[in-house]
């Protein structure tokens, strides 16, 4: 038997048009009764499916199918819980980790925007994912061109992560490096 590999189009165009039937069938509320426990199940294992191939397309520089699979799952994600878990927060900073990449600015800016709103509601200030969202809003900030901002979000990603993690943890030291990286270009380095 030949397994398909998670890289080609089928697998993720099958799985989008899975979540886009699954997204309709919640929104329109058309499940039989007593089926709502058995939707919420296969939602979140597709969910799950579509953060992983996003992943996975995203780690090997394949982006806009990244961007895809992470728009899929975020589109059920809104049918579960109106995008507003967790998981949601997870999928807008990645989706707005690609968007930067792809030099989608605006969309990059709402979805990490959104992501550091969620996890500020849903995790303690101090929390590493909230770090998560301000160094990469951060690094959007300063890809714009707009240095103040990058670094005042940056230093307090940094903050957070030396209260949290340390002085030594790797997550740490890179934001120590991406403040420097900001104060660098905004002095008018290169």
């Amino acid at each position: 038997m030949i397994m398909e590999s998670p890289y080609q189009g089928d697998a993720l165009s099958n799985l989008t048009a899975q979540a886009r039937g699954l997204v309709s069938v919640i929104m329109t509320g058309s499940a039989r009764a007593g089926k709502e426990a058995e939707l919420r199940a296969k939602a979140d294992k597709l969910t799950l499916d579509l953060l992983k191939r996003a992943i996975l397309f995203r780690e090997r520089n394949k982006y806009e199918a990244a961007l895809d699979a992470g728009c899929a799952a975020l589109e059920v994600l809104h049918a579960i819980d109106r995008g507003e878990g967790k998981r949601a927060a997870q999928v807008l900073s990645d989706i707005g980790y690609v968007r930067r990449v792809l030099r989608m600015f605006p969309e990059a800016d709402a979805a990490l925007t959104k992501a550091l709103e969620l996890r500020r509601k849903l995790y303690a200030i101090d929390h590493p994912t909230v770090a998560e969202s301000l160094d990469r809003l951060a690094m959007l900030k300063k890809d714009q061109g707009e240095f103040d901002q990058a670094e005042v979000l940056c230093m307090e990603g940094l903050r957070v992560r030396v209260n949290v993690l340390g002085e030594d943890h790797p997550l740490t030291g890179a934001s120590k490096h991406n403040l420097a990286i900001i104060r660098e270009r905004g002095a008018g380095g290169v």
